[in-house]
């Protein structure tokens, strides 16, 4: 009888557990993160960065300016499928996926922009690390080919955005660091109504971890735009002032021995690169019916140039400008690209050893792009894109 009470109250109790078990016990609701949407401008088309066919990195905000602002590589190495090559601050190179690991010293096969201006010269080689990150809200990066808007960039773009709106405010930047790095900056912004202009101005310094390293770079870069209910004007202004020493590449003893030390051909002429830079530009944005719009970007640039070598010196500039027009048409579920670009460049270049000049140079250059994209949105989850571009260059 003991026995069979002893059963009854068991099953009783796996009997009540079960019971407990059907009713679930309150749970917290689960927590929403809203994120905010990234819309993307590299493609020529303001949409989502999800809804793009091809590949693109983006980074904006306290994303750019979370470093020092001083190693454009930092930004750079965020970005999957991208490195920078950088000996020194004058002296680096950009791949992407692979793409241009075969020039030595510097960036080509990768077109750049600074608010639709090319900043790519006319030879093909890319200097977009010679820009204060402090003063750019938005970059974009795309990756391979994906892109036919932007010439023959066969490795893909770097796409540079200042601030195009915000409130009024102003910064100040003080910063010291190894080798007696020194950098001062100071920025501000104003918002008036439907008119918005920015600058931001920057000097650094630094003694090098070699021998024959110092740097000396100041820029000056300021923005601005006024927005109307159917057009926009925006401008452009960037100059750089750099002297960069170069200690050049030493052999494995020497390094092993000193890695310290600068190449002693290079160090006994103090061997060095000083150029100076400007680049302006003007953008007018007009919307000439529901679906169509036009956006039209006249620029002008100029590079004046020095570098002391041991075995010749090489003076030279480069004076130029061109204009960039890019047609829209966009709908639901359609949208098309046409557009235009032409840059012209005066390159004059002599060398000299020793005072006695060896060479003297002048070339024209002369690059033409025709683009169009098209694309198309047959389904909510479908995106086709299909893009062309016609190349010419000319060099005289």
């Amino acid at each position: 009888m003991t026995g069979q009470r002893h059963l009854l109250l068991l099953l009783s109790l796996v009997v009540a557990i079960n019971a407990l078990s059907q009713h679930p016990s309150p749970q917290e609701a689960d927590s929403i993160i809203p994120l905010n949407e990234v819309i993307v401008n590299a493609y020529q088309v303001n949409t989502r960065q999800h809804q793009l066919p091809g590949s693109i990195s983006l980074l904006a905000g306290e994303e750019i300016v979370r470093g020092d602002g001083n190693s454009f590589a930092n930004i750079l190495h965020a970005m999957p499928g991208i490195y920078m090559h950088s000996g020194t601050y004058a002296t680096s190179r950009i791949v992407i996926r692979g793409v241009g690991s075969r020039t030595p010293y510097n960036t080509n096969r990768i077109r750049s922009y600074l608010n639709d201006i090319p900043i790519t010269s006319s030879d093909g080689i890319s200097t977009p690390e010679d820009i204060d990150l402090l003063g750019i809200a938005r970059m974009e990066v795309i990756k391979g080919p994906a892109s036919a808007l932007y010439g023959s960039g066969l490795g893909g773009n770097i796409n540079l955005y200042t601030p195009q709106e915000g409130e009024d405010s102003g910064s100040a930047l003080l910063q010291y660091g190894s080798f007696n790095t020194i950098k001062a900056a100071a920025g501000a912004q104003r918002q008036h109504n439907n008119l918005h202009m920015g600058i931001q101005m920057s000097h650094l310094r630094s003694d090098g971890h070699r021998d024959n390293n110092r740097l000396r770079h100041t820029t000056l870069l300021s923005s601005g735009r006024w927005q109307q209910p159917s057009w926009s004007l925006e401008y452009t202004l960037l100059l750089i002032d750099m002297n960069a020493q170069i200690p050049s590449s030493i052999g494995k003893t020497l390094y092993e021995t000193s890695p310290v030390s600068a190449a002693a051909n290079w160090k006994a002429v103090e061997g060095y690169k000083e150029y100076q830079r400007a680049i302006a530009g003007i953008t007018l944005t007009n919307r000439l019916a529901d679906s169509w719009s036009n956006r039209l970007t006249l620029f002008g640039r100029g590079t004046d140039s020095y570098e002391r070598r041991p075995f010749n010196n090489l003076d030279d500039g480069t004076t130029g400008g061109g204009i960039r027009n890019r047609l829209s048409y966009h709908t639901e579920r359609f949208d098309l690209l046409l557009g235009a670009e032409w840059l012209s460049d005066s390159y004059r270049w002599m060398l000299d050893r020793e005072n006695e000049m060896v060479n003297n140079n002048r070339e024209w250059r002369h690059q033409g792009t025709l683009f169009g994209m098209v694309y198309w949105r047959p389904a909510e989850r479908w995106n086709i894109s299909l893009g062309g571009a016609v190349n010419s260059i000319r060099y005289r």
